[in-house]
């Protein structure tokens, strides 16, 4: 079940739950509305076929994370972005991003798949998350730093007794947006 605004709220006013900064007003019912920043990523165009699991190919083919206030994302164009707000999860709760519908009827992707935020994400220190940004509009658009651009939705995870530890997010307090850190993740799962 989803945390209500109320509940919400209160989790930001006790503490239990951090999103730096906090403005009631882009409370929703069962939602938190986050603002895109002014950060970017570009991927560049490979003639090869790239590798998912090599981190070279993200040192090669990804931008240097860079700030503008504005951005223009064409059609079927595709880069990373990131939210002004920074967010730290306590272990009992867990998040889900979603689009706004409004977001959602330009034709703007928020994320390509990767919906969920893991409990204790941003305990080593508030993080901003990286959004997956692609227009499928026949025009380009032009994105703002501050635009409103998706929900958080925050949803408590039963506690159960596990039989060994699980790994953390490996980008838990890194600088978002970031690219794929594939290889880091897996090497530390096998």
């Amino acid at each position: 079940m989803f945390l209500s605004a109320n509940e919400i709220q209160n989790s930001v006013d006790s503490g239990e739950l951090v999103i730096e900064p906090f403005n009631y007003k882009h409370l929703k019912p069962i939602s938190y509305v986050l603002q895109l920043s002014n950060h970017w990523l570009n991927w560049s165009i490979s003639k090869e076929p790239i590798a998912l699991t090599d981190s070279c190919n993200t040192n090669n083919l990804l931008s240097s994370i860079f700030s503008s206030e504005e951005y223009v994302l064409s059609n079927n164009d595709f880069c990373l972005g990131s939210t002004i707000e920074k967010v730290s999860l306590p272990d009992d709760i867990a998040a889900v991003i979603a689009p706004l519908s409004h977001i959602a009827r330009w034709g703007l992707c928020v994320n390509l798949g990767s919906l969920f935020v893991s409990p204790g994400f941003g305990n080593t220190c508030p993080t901003s998350l990286t959004l997956e940004l692609k227009s499928q509009n026949p025009s380009p658009l032009l994105l703002k730093s501050g635009l409103p651009i998706c929900h958080l939705a925050f949803t408590r995870v039963r506690p159960g007794k596990m039989s060994y530890p699980l790994n953390r997010s490996v980008y838990d307090g890194l600088e978002a947006p970031l690219g794929p850190l594939m290889e880091l993740e897996w090497s530390k799962m096998s």
